[in-house]
């Protein structure tokens, strides 16, 4: 039962780095496109 709880926190854990990249990516395009 630990090693379930464990592995949906890990789970969580690597959704929101997925969405915190994705975040940054599209700061990063939209700080690009108004650079121009």
């Amino acid at each position: 039962m630990v090693d379930n709880k464990n592995l949906a926190k890990n789970k969580k854990l690597a959704s929101d780095k997925k969405n915190h990249f994705k975040l940054l990516k599209k700061v990063k395009d939209s700080s690009f496109k108004s650079d121009k």
